[in-house]
């Protein structure tokens, strides 16, 4: 029987033997080098060779300095890595498309939390308070609690009132306009400055959780605050930005905790 014969699985574990007496060696190898004498020669010609080569590896000397060159090379702190980094346009490149992607996301985060139902209707509202100079309203002189008398008296809005955190609250003025023939019911205040709209959820298709905390929202240079309760829905907003919402909710319901976006 010839070693070409043998199965692959065996030639391939005769070349990676050392040896006939290799201790790594399977029944089925053994067994095959018995049975085929080119093998078992292949076999043995092969430890020769590997045991050859040992020794010729252990008749080289290495250099009396080697170890001595190899560790008192020069050290290379990491401060000189991270100054080789900083110094490649590609990490630049990386680090800003980083950046970028970030800034998307958290824009992306930021506008759909925006989005709600009945967001646009608040929107809308903000964008005409931004039109207002104030010669707009009614005077009107006494505390928040009583202008749901006042619209329902003067025109007919029934359970316009506003929430019973700002129940307390000086007005200075108030008025009703339309927003596509719909109702707003808006009244101004001075002391904090902003002004507050109440309008019918259904009219403007509002479905904030009950309970839920105030939901923030901007338009340009204008923030706004929306809660709903029960039917009626009341949109605060002030000349500023979310942090000045936060900070005027905060002062008029110290207890709140407004769902800043």
């Amino acid at each position: 029987m010839k070693a070409s014969a043998l199965p692959d699985k065996i030639i391939t574990e005769l070349h990676c033997c050392r040896g006939t007496e290799d201790p790594a060696l399977s029944t089925a190898a053994r067994k095959a080098l018995e049975q085929n004498p080119t093998a078992r020669q292949f076999c043995e010609t092969q430890a020769e060779f590997d045991a050859e080569l040992q020794r010729l590896f252990r008749s080289v000397t290495p250099p009396t300095d080697l170890a001595v060159t190899v560790f008192s090379s020069p050290h290379h702190p990491k401060s000189h890595r991270v100054r080789h980094f900083l110094v490649q346009p590609g990490f630049w490149a990386v680090v800003l498309s980083v950046l970028v992607l970030l800034g998307y996301f958290v824009f992306r985060t930021i506008g759909d939390k925006e989005n709600f139902a009945g967001s646009d209707a608040a929107r809308a509202i903000l964008r005409d308070c931004s039109r207002l100079d104030g010669s707009e309203f009614e005077a009107f002189q006494g505390q928040a609690e009583l202008l749901g008398d006042w619209f329902f008296l003067n025109h007919g809005l029934e359970d316009f009132t506003l929430p019973q955190e700002l129940a307390q609250t000086p007005a200075a003025g108030c008025r009703v306009f339309q927003i596509e023939g719909i109702p707003v019911a808006q009244t101004l205040f001075t002391k904090p400055s902003f002004i507050a709209s109440t309008v019918r959820a259904k009219d403007f298709h509002f479905e904030l959780p009950a309970g839920s905390p105030w939901r923030l929202l901007t338009e340009g240079e204008w923030a706004g605050a929306v809660c709903q309760q029960g039917p009626r829905v009341t949109i605060l907003a002030l000349r500023g930005e979310r942090k000045d919402m936060e900070k005027l909710i905060r002062k008029l319901d110290p207890g709140s905790s407004p769902k800043a976006q």
